[in-house]
């Protein structure tokens, strides 16, 4: 947040018939598979069937599974989604890093595109250019410079594109860390399955981080 202090946000996406009510379950473990989180709301999806919805999680510094479930009881239909997230622990984390974020933009506009928010889907069409962001987060006594590299690879696990960033200063801080929001242009793709993979070094420790997505 704007203090500096760590925040877990759930930006969660349904679908479904128009006018029905969705129960939604939203759900965090820590490491020791013990619930921290555990909420369930009822929603109503509006004439386009479509709706998101923002939850902040108040979760301290560890590591966690994130579960969501939802389902419209209406046409007996259930799904589910599930992630890890990284916490920062304020008092001692070194590094700490984000998941990483795809975000869509038309590849049709010639003119520059500023980055877009990150979006809940993992299918993106040929005529969308892509760009992915991870935050950064370091403490004060390590404020070298830190490496992002990042490699996006098809699925035979051939090397479609590499990326790379060094953080040399802080665009955020607080009196805990520095916060650095790193977007990197993956640019068009053709039709396949990917996955992203992403490494943030800051010479002493080490995070990676991944996500697969598909174009069709």
């Amino acid at each position: 947040d704007a203090s500096g202090s760590p925040q877990v946000v759930a930006q969660i996406g349904v679908a479904g018939p128009a006018g029905s009510d969705v129960d939604i379950l939203i759900a965090a473990f820590d490491d020791q598979a013990r619930t921290v989180v555990n909420r369930r709301t009822t929603l109503m999806l509006p004439d386009s069937g479509k709706r998101e919805i923002v939850e902040t999680l108040p979760l301290e510094g560890g590591h966690y599974e994130v579960r969501v479930g939802a389902g419209v009881k209406s046409v007996n239909t259930y799904g589910s989604v599930h992630g890890h997230v990284q916490v920062p622990t304020r008092t001692s984390d070194a590094l700490a890093v984000s998941g990483v974020f795809l975000s869509p933009h038309s590849s049709l506009v010639s003119a520059p595109v500023p980055a877009s928010a990150p979006t809940l889907r993992s299918t993106f069409s040929p005529t969308e250019s892509l760009d992915a962001t991870v935050y950064v987060r370091r403490s004060r006594d390590r404020d070298g410079r830190v490496a992002v590299t990042a490699s996006v690879v098809d699925r035979s696990g051939r090397l479609v594109s590499s990326l790379e960033a060094v953080l040399a200063t802080s665009d955020g801080s607080s009196d805990d860390g520095m916060v650095d929001r790193v977007v990197l242009p993956i640019g068009v793709l053709g039709v396949g399955d990917y996955t992203i993979r992403a490494e943030v070094s800051d010479g002493q420790n080490i995070e990676r981080r991944e996500v697969p997505f598909s174009v069709k």
